[in-house]
């Protein structure tokens, strides 16, 4: 009986290490297979939406990745439909990327935008707000943001805000994580 009992003890131990390494990478390393047209996914929605919906309009469509330097990204929309150009149109958009640093994350908020699936930019259009951590809120209206290589640039005047600064410009442009750049009537007011 004690035979037996140590056998299944020891199926079961390894049983179990082999199933905390599938699960380990379904979850770390699977994703990073993944094609970014793969990324974009629909969530469960009820029937009564269903109801409401045109022919190919998706609810709750959700783009995850990593930019060029590992760092990830979440964009949710309300909803979205594809066009025939493998673009994306996105209402009510919501998001969370990481820009710098190892726990140092952004909110991302828009009324509109488009993904442009074969390039990875997101063209982003209506009340874009952008928030970080440490209290700073960035505004515009039109920006364009390339996840491959990670930059970003705004199209129409930006403005931030944050406890000891306020700053405006006719617009900014991000080549890269550690370098900003304001052009185009620049006003600082640091406080």
């Amino acid at each position: 009986m004690e035979k037996k009992y140590s056998l299944a003890v020891k199926v079961l131990k390894r049983m179990l290490v082999v199933l905390v390494a599938i699960l380990l990478f379904s979850i770390m390393i699977l994703p990073s297979f993944l094609k970014s047209k793969d990324r974009v996914k629909l969530n469960s929605i009820s029937n009564e939406e269903l109801d409401t919906l045109s022919s190919n309009e998706m609810v709750n469509p959700n783009l995850h990745g990593q930019d060029k330097n590992g760092r990830p990204y979440i964009l949710t929309a309300k909803s979205g439909y594809k066009t025939n150009d493998n673009t994306i149109k996105l209402s009510d958009i919501t998001g969370k990327l990481r820009i710098e640093g190892e726990h140092k994350f952004y909110a991302l908020s828009s009324k509109n935008g488009e993904y442009k699936q074969n390039s990875d930019l997101i063209h982003l259009c209506g009340d874009i707000v952008l928030t970080n951590q440490d209290g700073y809120t960035a505004t515009t209206q039109e920006a364009v943001i390339n996840y491959k290589k990670g930059s970003a640039y705004t199209i129409t005047p930006i403005h931030i805000e944050g406890k000891d600064l306020r700053l405006e410009a006719g617009n900014f442009e991000m080549p890269s994580a550690n370098v900003l750049i304001f052009k185009n009537n620049v006003k600082v007011l640091i406080k």
